[in-house]
């Protein structure tokens, strides 16, 4: 893929879901309809990370990111009985390149802030992060946009973890380093805006 490549990205039947609150606390929102698809919570705490439980609207549980902090380390558990426990979910392929596996197995990799289908290299969701200026007119919400080809839960779910794991890399390194997140720049469109898919586009 050529530079630059990835700011010229056809946004035309894509789902757009936001974090009205902050990504790793409360609903994520279906902004077609303003219904909530998952619930998030990060519990507060000045000792250590706590985890971040992710569960459907219903209350179903999803997963549980336990947080890597100074001698703990990352751990996942996935599904309703939390059986699936793993150490990692993204898998660092080059120096700009995380790539996960969907439930089927699909594989899909994050550069930046954009995720691509492994196999042919399509843009298949990408992440916008919450920034908040309180002096300036530069806040927006955390938002996650996600081609309709890939909203069924099977892999709904890992693009949700992995932008999580990735969001969660840049605050640390932004913390590490006194960095503060950027507003961010205006994307070009391909062909068309940034579309809104009816509710019923989706089945969650």
């Amino acid at each position: 893929m050529s530079k630059g490549e990835s700011e010229c990205i056809d946004y035309n039947g894509f789902q757009t879901f936001d974090f009205p609150f902050d990504a790793f606390n409360g609903p994520m929102n279906d902004t077609s309809c303003s219904r909530a698809v998952y619930i998030l919570l990060t519990p507060t705490s000045t000792l250590d990370r706590p985890p971040t439980k992710i569960t459907r609207r219903d209350g179903t549980p999803v997963a549980e990111i336990h947080w890597r902090w100074f001698f703990k380390k990352q751990r996942i558990v996935l599904g309703e009985k939390g059986d699936d426990v793993r150490s990692g979910l993204l898998q660092k392929s080059s120096s700009s390149r995380w790539t996960f596996k969907d439930a089927h197995g699909n594989h899909f990799y994050w550069k930046d802030l954009v995720c691509y289908n492994a196999s042919d290299d399509q843009v298949i969701a990408r992440y916008t992060r919450q920034i908040e200026h309180y002096l300036t007119l530069d806040s927006c919400k955390a938002s996650l946009a996600v081609h309709k080809h890939h909203l069924a839960p099977e892999t709904l779910d890992y693009i949700l973890l992995s932008a999580l794991l990735m969001e969660m890399k840049r605050r640390v390194s932004e913390r590490i380093h006194g960095q503060h997140p950027q507003p961010p720049k205006p994307q070009k469109q391909a062909h068309h805006p940034l579309k809104r898919l009816p509710s019923k586009a989706a089945n969650y």
